[in-house]
């Protein structure tokens, strides 16, 4: 069988180690493509940080025998690796990146297997807490489906909420123990990481920034001096200048017709501050619900600040969906330039804000009855 030899091969060992693994160093990318008559036109390598806040692609062309590429590596990386042949693109598949030597078989079918030459657990270990979370999310989508074809709509909804919880706190507890037992290695890290992101759409590392702070000084000094940690750290900062009992930080945005609004231009009513995207259909399927309280509180003193997290690339999608929704009741702002996300560290949408007169956060990442019965408090009391 015709293959080719990729060898990743990781020099220098840094500041800290797994079971005698290295976590830091150079590698080379070592390609040797004289060996099969079909070569590929090249291949696309994107790597990921534990934290996934830096993505790093390389498109890497094949131009003779013994072609190297040459990498730091400050932590172990979430990569994917993609061949492009004549016509097609063959099989993509993950790895993580770690000290040691890495070898990329490609045989004349064009599939394509990882084997590393030193056996090692740090990567290992990093798949099992990602095949654990893909492994739970099944389970919970199996038992949610199970529940609507054992039970009534009506007892089937009841118990929704009880088996998501239950199948959250197993992952959450898997997550907590890894760290726990991994306090100075980068396997502590990343499920740090993992738990501080966790539940999605109200991560611990935004509602909770003091805890989280917390939790990860148990992690080792030279685990909190990698890239991932850092970055988490920054965003938990930035969480709790963004916690209830705050100011909200001003930012200024262009509205639709590009005049720049600042959001404490809003102070003296109560102001919910929305973050959507014209493809984001859990935020539109809000609007109906934010229609009707803008409609039944505005002359009580409230109103909406709607933020987009539209690409400048995608404006027309963004116009043509305020107008279809409706939502141009109230003041619709864009984010093109990523200032209110970078500000407010917003990761994911739907998300929200409620301020007060004085532009203090009172609550968050309100939705649906929830956010109706807190504005039935403020205004009906």
């Amino acid at each position: 069988m015709k293959r080719i030899l990729l060898v990743f091969a990781v020099l220098l060992p840094a500041f800290s180690t797994f079971a005698q693994q290295p976590v830091a160093g150079e590698f080379t990318l070592h390609v040797d493509p004289q060996n099969i008559k079909d070569s590929p036109l090249r291949m696309v390598l994107q790597r990921n940080s534990l934290s996934y806040d830096i993505h790093l692609t390389d498109t890497l062309a094949f131009v003779g025998k013994d072609t190297t590429f040459s990498y730091q590596l400050q932590e172990p990386m979430d990569c994917k690796l993609s061949l492009v042949w004549p016509g097609r693109i063959s099989e993509s598949f993950s790895f993580y990146i770690t000290p040691g030597m890495h070898t990329l078989y490609i045989g004349a079918d064009r599939k394509a297997r990882i084997v590393k030459s030193i056996v090692g657990e740090l990567a290992g270990q990093l798949s099992k807490i990602d095949q654990e979370s893909n492994l739970n999310y099944r389970k919970m989508s199996e038992q949610l489906l199970k529940l609507y074809d054992d039970l009534p709509l009506a007892k089937a909804e009841e118990r929704l909420t009880v088996v998501k919880d239950s199948m959250n706190m197993v992952l959450d507890q898997s997550l907590y123990k890894t760290l726990l037992e991994n306090r100075g290695t980068p396997v502590g890290l990343y499920a740090f990481i993992r738990y501080a992101e966790r539940p999605q759409g109200k991560p611990r590392f935004k509602n909770q920034p003091v805890e989280m702070e917390q939790l990860m000084r148990l992690l080792s000094q030279d685990m909190q001096k990698l890239p991932s940690a850092a970055f988490i750290a920054g965003a938990m900062a930035k969480a709790k200048l963004s916690i209830n009992g705050q100011v909200l930080k001003d930012v200024a945005l262009p509205d639709t017709a590009g005049k720049i609004v600042n959001i404490s231009d809003y102070k003296g009513k109560y102001v919910l501050v929305d973050f959507w995207a014209s493809w984001c259909g859990p935020c539109r399927i809000e609007h109906p619900n934010l229609i009707k309280q803008f409609n039944k509180y505005k002359n009580a003193g409230f109103t909406i600040v709607s933020v987009s997290r539209d690409k400048r690339a995608d404006q027309s999608a963004w116009l043509a969906a305020v107008a279809r929704d409706g939502t141009q009741l109230w003041q619709q702002l864009s984010d093109f330039d990523d200032i209110a996300q970078r500000a407010y560290n917003i990761r994911s949408i739907p998300a929200n804000y409620l301020l007060d007169p004085k532009g203090v956060i009172i609550a968050r990442d309100l939705t649906g009855e929830v956010l109706n019965v807190m504005l039935a408090k403020i205004f009906e009391q």
